[in-house]
């Protein structure tokens, strides 16, 4: 038997469907390393949860979803933060402009506290996509410039090396953004004519507050309010 001396642990190695470019690459080459990710060929089943929150990175990736003809669903969910009903029909809105199904996840009664980082919320938001989908994918517009460690590389390798213990290689997590700047993202969605207008980005309230890090990312990359 062969040795496994100084192999990495399974939770360490980059599962094989989870391509994630080098984040020195242009922003063309990781531009089209996304559209890759979106458009598998051969006989990969391509059903799909995307998370759908409403706002810009989740938004372009339905509309990315659709343009390769993934057979989608859209998953809301409500954890009771304070901008929950601006969320939610800017999700509605986005999913009704591509023609993709909507359905919400309510988790309000979990009390979560929803001010800064809310530790585990996208561990959440994926194993609450397992829980109520049978899709082949769970779709998350999670992207490079955030300095939160549930969106970072290693955070979605560790969730694909856990679908692959639990599903035996069934189940993936599609990521395309991680590597991507919020500028890359605005730059897609203007392609795909996202409606970014409908789209919301701050976490604070249902009125833009135009102070919260969101705000601040939003205004920075897109002209529109």
């Amino acid at each position: 038997m062969a040795s496994n001396e100084g192999a990495l642990p399974l939770i360490l190695r980059p599962p094989a469907r989870l391509h994630i470019p080098d984040s020195g690459a242009s922003s063309s080459d990781l531009a089209d390393a996304a559209r890759a990710e979106l458009n598998q060929g051969g006989n990969v089943p391509k059903s799909c949860a995307i998370l759908l929150s409403g706002g810009i990175d989740s938004s372009t990736l339905a509309a990315s979803l659709n343009s390769h003809e993934w057979e989608s669903t859209a998953w809301f969910v409500d954890y009771g933060q304070p901008a929950r009903h601006a969320e939610r029909a800017a999700s509605r809105a986005i999913s009704s402009r591509f023609s993709i199904p909507w359905e919400q996840v309510d988790l309000r009664g979990l009390g979560i506290a929803v001010s800064g980082e809310i530790r585990g919320r996208n561990d959440l938001f994926v194993a609450a996509c397992l829980a109520v989908s049978d899709a082949h994918a769970i779709a998350i517009g999670t992207h490079g410039e955030s300095s939160y460690r549930d969106c970072s590389p290693p955070h979605a390798m560790a969730w694909q090396a856990l679908l692959d213990a639990e599903y035996a290689g069934r189940r993936r997590l599609l990521a395309p953004f991680l590597t991507l700047s919020k500028a890359a993202i605005v730059a897609l969605a203007r392609d795909l004519d996202v409606p970014l207008e409908l789209t919301h980005s701050c976490d604070a309230a249902d009125t833009a507050c135009g102070s919260c890090a969101s705000c601040q990312e939003r205004s920075s990359v897109v002209a529109c309010p």
